[in-house]
């Protein structure tokens, strides 16, 4: 089988942000002949925000996402993905200029913390040690940790010996080198990992069921390796709970965590939420969170 490269190729590079402005037309109008206009063209109140708070531009959204297909990446000039999506959304409806960025997963926190943007997306668990730095929105969606490899392991057991790869800034992560020692290796974004994993310079890689699927279709391996939710094991707390996604934003930003959690809400009563997450593959139960928690 001929194996797709497009986005090994793409995500392997981004080890600098690659800054777009993504050109959404938020909240733009119709024109009388059915296109769209973009804010920047429209009258002076012509679109009304739904909340007051304040972001690092006036008049725009700055996002960064963690490049992390299918959950939050920018694409063509577009944040796409299930994050993409909802901080778009987000964007059209408190009449922002979205402002989107990709970046590595392990230096986005700070960015949020040191106010170089307003928001991120990327399948963001809502975990206590996150939570002592940034803000995280309402949970979206579920999520677990998902084994790639070729025999299909599915335990903690089943990983002895093996060398893991995955991505830096997990909450997990410090809790994982402390099971798994100098096996367990982090890299900078998703590709990577996938690559070293295709080469056999790593026998196995953790990722989320969704993303998993994604490289691996992309990349032609779907047949040669297996994806299997980690079993619940104590040994790692984050199997031991369906962890749920939210947005992070800043924790001196109150107004803006409101204004998430009032679109989020609207979006998943009025089924758009459901739409967006079985469009990128997922199915639709994963948006029935129960109560905000952390990990």
């Amino acid at each position: 089988m001929q194996r797709k490269r497009s986005w090994f190729r793409t995500l392997v590079g981004l080890s600098t942000a690659l800054l777009v402005v993504v050109g959404i037309a938020a909240c733009g109008s119709d024109s009388d002949d059915g296109s769209s206009t973009a804010a920047g063209a429209t009258a002076a109140g012509d679109c009304e925000p739904r909340h007051e708070f304040s972001t690092i531009d006036d008049g725009k959204l700055t996002a960064v996402f963690t490049a992390y297909p299918p959950y939050g990446y920018v694409e063509n000039g577009e944040a796409v993905g299930i994050d993409g999506e909802i901080i778009t959304a987000f964007a059209e409806a408190e009449c922002l200029e979205l402002v989107a960025s990709d970046s590595d997963s392990a230096g986005i926190p700070a960015m949020i913390e040191t106010g170089r943007a307003d928001v991120s997306g990327g399948d963001w668990w809502r975990s206590k040690e996150r939570q002592e730095i940034v803000a995280m929105s309402d949970p979206t969606y579920l999520d677990n940790i998902a084994v790639i490899s070729r025999e299909g392991i599915d335990t903690i057991d089943g990983l002895d010996g093996k060398t893991i790869g995955e991505l830096q800034g997990n909450f997990w992560n410090e809790e994982a080198k402390e099971l798994f020692g100098d096996r367990y290796k982090l890299y900078r974004n998703q590709a990577q990992v996938m690559s070293d994993l295709e080469n056999g310079r790593i026998d196995v890689a953790f990722s989320t069921p969704g993303s998993a699927q994604f490289y691996l279709e992309e990349a032609g391996l779907a047949d040669e390796f297996q994806i299997k939710s980690l079993q619940a094991d104590d040994r790692l707390e984050a199997t031991t709970a369906a962890p749920q996604a939210g947005i992070m934003h800043s924790l001196e930003n109150p107004e803006l965590t409101e204004a998430l959690n009032a679109l989020i809400a609207e979006m998943r009563e009025d089924g758009r939420l459901q739409k967006i997450v079985e469009k990128y593959g997922l199915p639709a139960d994963v948006i029935e969170t129960g109560e905000p928690r952390y990990l």
